[in-house]
């Protein structure tokens, strides 16, 4: 992006030549919501591995159970990381779904107000899904899950770790930490009981990393073909 120095692993090129091919397209409400998304897919994808690095680095030098105020920065870190990691996600589906109403308007209508809300990533999948079977997102969005039926969409282990999270930090509680000397588990966070370390971040931002790298290409491919 220009200037802002993006992590090195963040898509850069497909997501540099999707903005460009469809920053040209004639279509301006469409393009305002698909201009606001994109945007957010590197900012939060940014934010996310600034917290990434701030937590490792912490657990590095700190360990996991020092105590206040790096116990803090540590929490606050792990907020950050899954909150903005989930909506890298969230932002891309947001953004794709603009970019079908530029191709089919039936399929993805022109939506305003409080129907922004209905644009979610399970609704883009199965409109992509049905209209554009075969489409290389289609094989993409099994990062994530599949559509088992016109009403049932099953997600991934990993895509449902970070939901779950994301879900418990935001709106119920920052649950602690257990110390268990011997337990097959060993030191975990009490937010679905993960194992705490110095890859407890590092690790789901590969996750997040290759998972959106492979949804980019897709959809580069996608808006080549129809845009």
């Amino acid at each position: 992006m220009t200037g802002l120095e993006v992590p090195d692993d963040f898509p850069q090129k497909p997501y540099e030549a999707i903005l460009t091919r469809v920053g040209s397209q004639r279509h301006p409400d469409s393009l305002f919501h698909y201009s606001g998304s994109w945007n957010a897919v590197a900012y939060r994808f940014m934010s996310c591995a600034t917290s990434s690095e701030t937590f490792t680095d912490s657990v590095r030098v700190a360990g996991i159970a020092p105590p206040l105020p790096e116990r803090f920065k540590q929490e606050v870190a792990l907020f950050n990381f899954f909150i903005n990691g989930l909506a890298v996600i969230d932002s891309f589906f947001y953004g794709l779904y603009w970019i079908g109403s530029m191709v089919d308007t039936k399929s993805f209508p022109i939506r305003s107000g409080d129907d922004l809300r209905h644009i979610q990533v399970h609704c883009a999948v199965k409109i992509y899904t049905a209209n554009f079977p075969s489409s290389p997102l289609i094989a993409a969005f099994g990062c994530l899950g599949h559509v088992a039926s016109s009403s049932n969409w099953k997600i991934t282990p990993k895509y449902k770790e970070w939901k779950t999270v994301r879900n418990i930090l935001a709106h119920r509680a920052a649950y602690g930490r257990a110390f268990t000397l011997g337990s097959p588990l060993g030191d975990v966070w009490r937010v679905e009981n993960i194992q705490l370390n110095d890859q407890l971040t590092s690790s789901r931002r590969l996750w997040l990393a290759s998972t959106l790298t492979e949804l980019m290409d897709a959809a580069e491919d996608f808006v080549k073909s129809k845009l």
